[in-house]
């Protein structure tokens, strides 16, 4: 498994799960989509379809 592992893929969906290191230069928070946003996270994906 990593970021090139497909979870739980449909027509319509698909899961992309993230390993976050909780540690004190973080102050031991939880990553959430506003704290991705502010230090600049992003996911790059290509959808393909398969015959």
């Amino acid at each position: 498994m990593g970021g090139s592992s497909v979870h739980s893929p449909s027509a319509q969906s698909f899961r992309v799960y993230l390993r976050w290191v909780d540690d004190a230069k973080r102050g031991g928070k939880q990553l959430t989509p506003k704290a991705a946003q502010q230090y600049g996270f992003f996911i790059n994906w290509i959808g393909v379809d398969q015959p």
